[in-house]
């Protein structure tokens, strides 16, 4: 399974994981590594998979292969999946990830529901009243000081694509 990302200097990786069946069959499933990408287009995505599992030796045992929906990677002719199954020993199952699919599901029932277009708005009004205020954080810290709470940062609402 694999995935691409930003870290916050900008810079865009692909997450590798495997699932691979163990003694007694065992599916387990396990990060396999983080590489910094420079371009992100199917020939240098490829290139980057290809060498990992190379230097794992886990390419002639490749039989699966699952991602979100983005076209340079699930592309019918062009796309990773496609330029992958061309070099694989085995027939290649080519999956749009689940996980990814019940993440857009809940992004769409989400915008439906009314309690959760207000909790956010709230969240976003505190966020927006604290955030270019040293007297107002500094009240809030003085507040948890004196109930004997945790100091907490008032942090900006991101969107932030997988459920935990």
């Amino acid at each position: 399974m694999i995935d691409e990302s930003t870290d916050i200097t900008t810079t865009k990786h692909l997450d590798i994981y495997i699932s691979y069946v163990a003694k007694r069959g065992i599916v387990k499933t396990h990060f396999l590594c983080l590489i910094p990408l420079t371009e992100c287009d199917a020939e240098s995505i490829i290139c980057a998979i290809i060498d990992i599992f190379e230097r794992k030796g886990v390419l002639s045992k490749l039989v699966a292969f699952a991602s979100d929906s983005a076209s340079v990677i699930l592309g019918k002719n062009e796309g990773v999946a496609a330029k992958l199954s061309k070099i694989c020993t085995y027939p290649l199952i080519i999956n749009h990830c689940v996980a990814y699919r019940l993440v857009l599901i809940c992004k769409d029932a989400r915008k439906e529901i009314e309690f959760y277009k207000k909790a956010e708005l709230l969240v976003k009004k505190i966020y927006g009243y604290f955030k270019n205020s040293c007297s107002r954080i500094q009240q809030l810290k003085e507040i948890q000081d004196f109930l004997d709470c945790s100091i907490l940062k008032i942090k900006r609402l991101y969107e932030i694509c997988w459920l935990a």
